[in-house]
């Protein structure tokens, strides 16, 4: 089966699965961002957005990219759902075709290299890719990220990491500059949409460390002696640099803006009863990857603690 009828196939399934997230209307923050923050009088100028600009619910908040997506999807649609699930169902529909291609591009890397520089042409990598996007397509859990709108619009900023990764591992091999740039400014537009993307640099760094430097330091093109790697680790700190530089250059406009880095009180007002939550929290939500049931907008973790907590909850059930 050829990659083309691969990813037809995932996307068709894909969107069945999701079909009936067209039936529903706004929740939670989605009143917020859509029906009670009215853009055309209340969000103000571009340039307030790209300043920050945010409801007042939203405090510590800098994702400007996603608000100028509110913005402009608010001018064209207003507050009709159907168009914002729209976005949402192809937000992941572009996530899960760029796991497809990020695992093909992982797989089996050497012995792709070995064929494209003996024959000129890729191998194919079996089904691995297809399995695995399949597996991200359908899983459960993506529920909560897409049937709600407001966590949707985040996620754009996931779908702009994916395609910066992509590019940035097919880049190194192909020696592609237009690559790398696109990768680049993908980048930035993920840390600028959903500051959660800005793990992308380590994520780069790992690649390199763990998939890609065993390959391209064989024992018989020489590199047997320590000032052999020095090239090496040059090459790779070259290309991840721009990433870092990109990651610094957010935290410095998040803080000349006076954005800071936090979103409120910590729990209790209390950071040791804050990670006492989180490690629940972690534990609750890595199990619902392995069993996802009974999913929701807002878990309960213990009775009476709930993910969605403020600094005035009662901390009893910690």
């Amino acid at each position: 089966m050829s990659k083309a009828w691969q990813i037809g196939i995932i996307i068709l399934v894909t969107t069945v699965a999701y079909l009936n997230i067209f039936g529903n209307g706004f929740v939670i923050d989605d009143q917020y961002f859509i029906k009670e923050w009215e853009l055309t009088r209340s969000w103000g100028s571009v340039g307030q957005l790209l300043a920050g600009a945010n409801p007042e619910s939203q405090p510590g908040v800098y994702r400007p990219i996603r608000s100028l997506l509110y913005l402009v999807y608010y001018q064209l649609w207003g507050t009709n759902p159907f168009f914002y699930h729209l976005h949402s169902l192809l937000v992941h529909l572009a996530a899960t075709v760029l796991v497809f291609l990020i695992v093909d591009q992982l797989s089996f890397p050497r012995k792709r290299e070995s064929r494209e520089e003996k024959t000129g042409s890729p191998i194919r990598s079996g089904m691995t890719a297809f399995i695995a996007a399949l597996l991200f397509g359908l899983h459960p859990i993506h529920t909560e990220s897409i049937t709600y709108i407001a966590a949707s619009m985040e996620m754009t900023g996931v779908v702009f990491m994916l395609g910066a990764f992509w590019l940035f591992v097919r880049s190194p091999r192909r020696r592609n500059g237009l690559a790398m740039t696109l990768s680049v400014v993908l980048a930035l537009l993920a840390f600028f949409t959903y500051e959660m993307t800005i793990t992308l640099p380590i994520l780069l760094v790992l690649y390199e460390w763990i998939l890609r430097v065993p390959s391209v330091i064989p024992a018989q093109a020489g590199i047997q002696r320590r000032k052999d790697w020095i090239p090496v680790f040059t090459g790779m700190t070259q290309r991840v640099l721009p990433y870092f530089v990109g990651a610094a250059g957010f935290f410095a406009v998040r803080f000349a803006l006076g954005v800071g880095l936090g979103r409120g009180e910590y729990l209790a007002y209390s950071f040791f009863h804050t990670q006492l939550a989180m490690t629940k929290m972690w534990v609750k939500y890595l199990s619902l990857l392995v069993w996802p049931v009974t999913l929701s907008h807002n878990h309960t973790v213990v009775l009476g603690f709930e993910a969605f907590m403020t600094p005035y909850s009662d901390q009893a059930a910690i």
